[in-house]
């Protein structure tokens, strides 16, 4: 069950963080004086950046937010459906989870994703323990 809770934890986490920030992303998509003022700071940093360039990069951005949040809820949903006995929750919540490591270990540049390394690995561990095969035997 503890593989579970942190499943869920982590994944509300991500969906909350996903979904705000997707919609943060959206309303400076939205708000030309925004974008506008966000191009002319970089190019008072020497940054040479179009605002094509951050239109396009603002549109994958918001779609990677979405991607990650909905990722994040289908995590909940399966750690909750875990939780009740669900062997079917239990592989598509390793499955999330080694998803959710492999992202990691994409952006391994801060503490934040490896947080969600270890996370993700324990679940896993966790899933897949002698005792949680045996739980999920009996039901």
């Amino acid at each position: 069950t503890a593989a579970g809770v942190v499943a869920i934890v982590l994944s509300a986490l991500a969906a909350a963080g996903g979904l705000l920030g997707g919609i943060g992303l959206a309303v400076m998509q939205g708000r030309p004086d925004l974008r506008q003022s966000f191009v002319d700071r970089l190019h008072q940093d020497n940054v040479s950046m179009t605002l094509s360039d951050l239109l396009r990069g603002l549109i994958g951005a918001i779609i990677g937010a979405v991607v990650i949040g909905v990722l994040g809820l289908l995590g909940v949903l399966a750690g909750a459906l875990m939780l009740h006995g669900s062997p079917q929750a239990r592989i598509a919540l390793i499955v999330l989870s080694a998803l959710c490591a492999v992202i990691s270990l994409l952006m391994i540049t801060s503490i934040v994703s490896l947080i969600w390394l270890v996370g993700s690995i324990s679940v896993i561990i966790g899933l897949r323990s002698s005792d949680a095969v045996a739980w999920f035997r009996q039901r």
